[in-house]
Formats: structure tokens, C-alpha cells, sequence
């Protein structure tokens, strides 16, 4: 898990297609600190909305931006 990709200067975990939407939910962190937030984009690549929870799961922080972008 994980990949090149970096969102806000984090490497990237997920980059999936919102549900409904052609936006994305993006799921960032760092795995050596054991934190992951994310990040809704609109289809225009603005940021709808963003997590600072510092979850300690990468999958929790998609279950979470899952939720929120299906609402």
C-alpha cells in the first residue's frame, strides 16, 4: 500500500473515484507516525473537504471519506 503520489507533502494511500461524482477521495498520511487523513476534491480539483483527525488506519480514513462523500 502506498504509492509515489504526494498530497499535501504526504505519501498517498488511496485515490479513488467519489462515489456519484467525478471528484476524488484521496487518503494520505504517514505510515512511519501511524497517521492517515483525507481529502474530498471536486471534479475541478478544488478541495471540498478535509479530515485532520489523524487516523491511525488508513482503510478507517477511507471508510470515514467514503461516508462523507456519499452524503
Amino acid at each position: 500500500m502506498g504509492s509515489k503520489d504526494k498530497t499535501l507533502g504526504h505519501d498517498e494511500f488511496y485515490n479513488i473515484q467519489k462515489p456519484y461524482d467525478l471528484g476524488r477521495v484521496i487518503v494520505y498520511g504517514e505510515r512511519d507516525m501511524g497517521w492517515y487523513d483525507y481529502v474530498l476534491v471536486d471534479s475541478s480539483g478544488l478541495t471540498e473537504s478535509r479530515s485532520d483527525k489523524c487516523y491511525g488506519s488508513a482503510e478507517i480514513a477511507l471508510r470515514d471519506a467514503l461516508i462523507e462523500a456519499s452524503a
